[in-house]
């Protein structure tokens, strides 16, 4: 049983996944279409195949977490107002795109990588530690399909997903509440499109430094707090 849930979990995620970059990629339909047919795809498959082995949850909450992770909201909802109040072109069409594109794409995600993935790994018994680790590492995997180009990109692109991957890792497994690390992932992902489309170059950099340094001490804290859950389930 423990075998069945860790393959029709990696199954879901693989294909999923293949479907969304090949939607992309050869049938060139916009991401933000894409998003919302596989995340109800998405849905549909777990609703089918895992929904009595690996629970999405919305009601379970840690006190602790929920109270730390309160950190990661703030800092990157006021990012998001701070830069669209001082950007000199305030383009509201974009504006609504990237805030469809955030939310499909945190559903979508976190249904995907820490419901059925995190949430299968966790069910099978593996150890809280390497559960997350494993689903931080097919979290970075899959989002290196989106950079065109070889080297460097791709390694910072790798250590942000990772670090996020298990930053959400760490927030679901504490608080086994998906709702939680959809809000958080839809903050963060919206303060970065804006930050990219930002026309001044100094806040752009400012925001960059300010989430990099959030994301770092956050991953820092979580993995502590991962390990020691590791330690007294051992």
């Amino acid at each position: 049983m423990k075998i069945k849930i860790l393959i029709i979990s990696l199954s879901i995620i693989i294909f999923s996944n293949l479907l969304v970059m090949l939607s992309i990629l050869k049938m060139h339909l916009p991401y933000t279409i894409s998003m919302f047919i596989f995340t109800l795809l998405s849905l549909l498959l777990w609703f089918f195949l895992l929904k009595k082995d690996v629970p999405l949850s919305i009601k379970n909450i840690d006190h602790g977490t929920f109270k730390a992770s309160l950190l990661l909201i703030i800092i990157t909802s006021s990012l998001s107002v701070f830069m669209i109040a001082t950007s000199e072109v305030v383009n509201y069409n974009h504006i609504v795109l990237m805030l469809i594109t955030a939310v499909l794409v945190a559903v979508y995600e976190e249904i995907i990588f820490r419901g059925i993935g995190l949430g299968s790994f966790l069910s099978s018994g593996i150890s809280p530690l390497r559960a997350i680790l494993l689903s931080s590492v097919i979290f970075s995997l899959f989002h290196i399909g989106y950079v065109a180009s070889i080297g460097l990109d791709i390694i910072l692109l790798f250590m942000n997903t990772f670090m996020m991957g298990f930053i959400l890792g760490t927030i679901y497994y504490k608080t086994k509440n998906i709702l939680l690390i959809i809000v958080i992932h839809f903050l963060w992902d919206f303060a970065v499109f804006i930050n990219q489309k930002l026309p001044t170059v100094e806040i752009g950099t400012v925001t960059t430094i300010i989430l990099f340094v959030t994301t770092i001490l956050y991953f820092t804290w979580s993995a502590r707090k991962v390990r020691l859950s590791s330690h007294l389930v051992n």
